[in-house]
């Protein structure tokens, strides 16, 4: 069977080689679909370009919503999707995609999803052979990677082995949304079921994967069952709900999408006024995505997320639960030898430093000084203009 897939994409290769291009056309992939720096980068370009533009989706629930908006968008491995991507030029995505059949006379744009904190690709203790192979093969079809800073840059040549030229440091189209006031907060509001303006602080959790991929664990294993999607030890539901009502805080839950289905069974009958989910379906099935409201949380608390580089464009307190940083460390790998020095807030481990950490950031912010150290290395630029700047490698 394998040999046989291996043949059918050379075949779909050779016949994209010889098919001639529309000179104006770019391709749009994102995961999840229609998300991300791919979605940021297409409404810039279809507001303020002549492009010819369409996407390509794998889940035929995104496919309807966006058709029914009106939207060039084609499922992935139909026949009307291989030609489109035969058709097109342009090849745009955030993740590993297009290269198995992408031609010489094609151009592809790897917008990536985050500035790393933790190991991947090369580096990632946990990866497997596969995976390897297929960055290897990604990394020869890549025309330009784009990045946010030449520590940045040098840490996605080392992950992807590719070449440097190919690695550009232009900034990422979602954090263009984080310097204009978000035109989405009814919609927020809607989907959470809130009145933002009802509380002192909204909070926003939201850290990376640990577990999702197969067997694959990331760090400490928990037991979902006692609803600590937080990780932190001497963690109580009911202490954490008290602590946000008694201080009028409005915690936003984002799990990584992988994990989600770990928790909704054992948090369904646990509804709060003052803890919200933010759950992947209702951010598709709106056709939003998070960087739609990042600018509306006042504190971000996270892990190991890439997360944290982006807000540190809008200088406001991070919170960093770090319980099991040496597991994480042991099993898939941190990129610096001093995780903490690239860590630029309070790092807690129990519910009680959890909510020492957001009282105090509430009243006296401490690593004003070390926000700007790490945002200084991690983004170069801090002007809202990445789409523009990543716009003209389309001329």
């Amino acid at each position: 069977m394998n040999h046989l897939k291996k043949i059918v994409w050379l075949f779909l290769y050779w016949i994209n080689g010889v098919l001639p291009k529309k000179s104006g056309k770019i391709l749009f992939h994102s995961t999840p679909s229609f998300s991300d720096n791919s979605k940021t980068l297409w409404e810039y370009i279809s507001e303020t370009l002549e492009y010819e533009t369409a996407w390509i989706v794998d889940d035929k629930k995104s496919y309807n919503k966006m058709k029914e908006a009106g939207i060039p968008v084609f499922l992935n491995n139909t026949f009307q999707g291989i030609w489109t991507i035969f058709r097109s030029k342009y090849l745009v995505t955030t993740h590993v995609a297009f290269f198995k059949v992408k031609a010489s006379n094609q151009i592809l744009i790897n917008l990536w999803h985050g500035s790393p904190l933790k190991c991947m690709g090369f580096l990632d203790k946990s990866e497997n052979k596969e995976t390897m192979i297929n960055l290897i093969n990604m990394s020869k079809k890549i025309d330009f990677l784009i990045t946010t800073s030449s520590i940045m840059k040098y840490v996605l040549i080392s992950s992807f082995c590719i070449f440097p030229s190919k690695v550009l440091i232009l900034g990422q189209p979602r954090n263009d949304k984080l310097f204009i006031p978000s035109t989405k907060t009814d919609l927020f509001e809607d989907i959470l079921q809130i009145t933002k303006a009802n509380f002192s602080k909204v909070i926003l959790y939201a850290p990376t994967f640990r577990e999702g991929y197969g067997q694959r664990v990331e760090g400490e294993k928990i037991d979902v069952d006692k609803r600590n999607y937080m990780r932190l030890r001497e963690f109580e539901f009911v202490k954490l709900e008290e602590f946000l009502r008694e201080n009028n805080y409005l915690l936003v839950v984002k799990l990584h999408q992988n994990e989600e289905t770990y928790y909704r069974e054992s948090i369904k009958n646990n509804i709060s006024s003052h803890i919200k989910f933010l759950w992947t379906n209702d951010l598709e099935s709106n056709m939003c995505f998070l960087y739609d409201f990042l600018n509306l949380f006042d504190i971000l608390v996270t892990d190991y997320s890439s997360i944290f580089y982006d807000y540190l464009l809008m200088d406001r307190p991070i919170i960093f639960i770090e319980n099991d940083i040496d597991e994480y460390r042991n099993i898939r790998g941190l990129l610096f030898d001093n995780p903490h020095f690239w860590m630029p807030g309070y790092k807690v481990k129990t519910l009680q430093g959890f909510q020492n950490a957001v009282l105090e950031c509430s009243f006296e912010d401490k690593y004003v000084e070390n926000r700007k150290i790490i945002n200084e290395l991690a983004n170069l630029y801090k002007d809202g203009q990445s789409c523009k700047r990543i716009s003209s490698l389309f001329k």
